[in-house]
């Protein structure tokens, strides 16, 4: 369960680099890492957190199977955690005893914009077609149902982020 925002300030271990941030998303822990970060209001909007993400787009593309392998596992964690709470995303608790609720991406414009560019390069196998290297079709409950690929893009949605857009190719 997603809790209010923390004033508690996440611990990045900065420097990120591809290894630390899919050691981290992926492994035991991911999943509160991850509600850690999208659940904290970061006074810049979420741009050092987006930092865990910003490889993956390049490596994604990467011909070194190794290192698209990583991109793509991390992705995937990534596109799971969304779709499985997209409810607590669209109404994260802020203000005095987080009774004010908001959306992630308005809080945190520039790391749902992260999320977003992350996912880009395996938006075909979130609608379930084929994977990409560490990123395999995206399970749906049945096949006719997206409603966890509705979930990714309803918090990615939740971002006026007009970069965020453009990396989608969506509007202008």
């Amino acid at each position: 369960m997603l809790c209010s925002c923390s004033s508690d300030t996440p611990d990045l271990l900065t420097p990120v680099t591809p290894e630390k941030s899919h050691d981290r998303i992926t492994n035991a822990g991911g999943s509160i890492f991850l509600e850690e970060i999208s659940t904290h209001k970061w006074p810049d909007g979420g741009r050092e957190a987006a930092s865990y993400f910003d490889w993956i787009p390049q490596d994604a593309r990467s011909p070194d199977r190794a290192t698209s392998q990583q991109a793509g596992e991390t992705a995937h964690t990534l596109a799971v955690f969304l779709a499985d709470h997209r409810q607590a995303l669209e109404a994260v608790g802020n203000g005095l005893l987080g009774l004010r609720k908001a959306p992630v991406g308005k809080a945190n414009p520039q790391l749902v914009a992260a999320y977003g560019a992350a996912l880009t390069p395996y938006l075909p196998a979130i609608a379930g077609s084929d994977g990409s290297p560490g990123f395999p079709p995206f399970q749906h409950s049945t096949p006719d149902d997206f409603a966890r690929a509705r979930n990714i893009f309803a918090v990615i949605a939740t971002s006026n982020d007009q970069y965020l857009w453009m990396s989608l190719g969506v509007g202008a």
